[in-house]
């Protein structure tokens, strides 16, 4: 999408502000002919991926719902949605594979690393031990906390 505006701006057309479901019409109703020509196969791209990520969206939420029940927990998590549930739960496996569910942060390369020396303790950044698309998931998650929090209370229940 930022590629078609950049394409359009310089011939002197803004496009409008738009969602990603209704970009290719809105934007080939405000072309002109020879432009909308140039970049209509970009936009029919853009309209493809488009359904397409909405089939896996939707093919993910049945996996939560259907066959990782134990994912709907997670997602009850404010700022967790099917795909950081899913990828959560089936990274970790079983939670009895971790003693605590502080165990989970470290494995998950979730905690800070440790430079002590003398009196001098500094925190320093996470580790980045582990499954670095999970971890970028719950980075982006506001409470990425209470989901291990929440995983191990709820297969506990």
């Amino acid at each position: 999408m930022n590629s078609v505006r950049g394409l359009a701006k310089p011939c002197g057309y803004r496009l409008p502000a738009s969602s990603t479901l209704t970009f290719a019409k809105r934007c080939l109703a405000v072309l002109p002919p020879g432009l909308a020509e140039a970049l209509g196969p970009l936009l029919h791209q853009i309209a493809e991926m488009t359904v397409r990520i909405k089939q896996y969206d939707r093919a993910i939420q049945r996996l939560t719902e259907t066959e990782y029940p134990e994912t709907q927990g997670l997602i009850k998590v404010y700022g967790v949605g099917h795909l950081t549930a899913l990828t959560y739960v089936l990274t970790l496996g079983s939670k009895e594979r971790f003693e605590r569910s502080r165990d989970v942060g470290c494995y998950l390369g979730l905690r800070p690393r440790r430079s002590q020396s003398g009196d001098s303790d500094p925190q320093l950044g996470i580790t980045k031990a582990g499954n670095g698309y999970l971890r970028q998931l719950l980075a982006r998650s506001p409470r990425s906390h209470q989901v291990i929090q929440r995983h191990f209370e709820v297969e506990a229940d």
